[in-house]
């Protein structure tokens, strides 16, 4: 949510910036700061990630190695034996 403070700020920031701006109507005003608003939502936004990933820790983990036998060491290995399986003739 907006607060009133927050609101008074960016509405003065949009006034400041759009004072010797004659030319646009009420309504182009009105369009352009709301617009003003959710860029600046999603500047914080984007901020708040931003700070969200500097502080989680890293993992120490492997690297992925880009060698593709590497897989073969986790393969499953079957267990019990092997069953039977019906497969009909028109199966397709």
């Amino acid at each position: 949510m907006l607060g009133m403070a927050d609101f008074e700020f960016h509405l003065g920031n949009f006034n400041a910036h759009h004072e010797n701006n004659h030319q646009i109507t009420d309504n182009q005003k009105l369009r352009k700061f709301a617009q003003w608003i959710f860029q600046e939502f999603e500047k914080q936004l984007a901020n708040a990630e931003r700070e969200a990933k500097k502080s989680k820790p890293r993992t120490s983990e492997k690297p992925n190695s880009r060698n593709v036998n590497d897989a073969w060491n986790s393969f499953p290995q079957p267990t019990g034996a092997p069953t039977h399986v019906h497969i009909p003739e028109d199966f397709e």
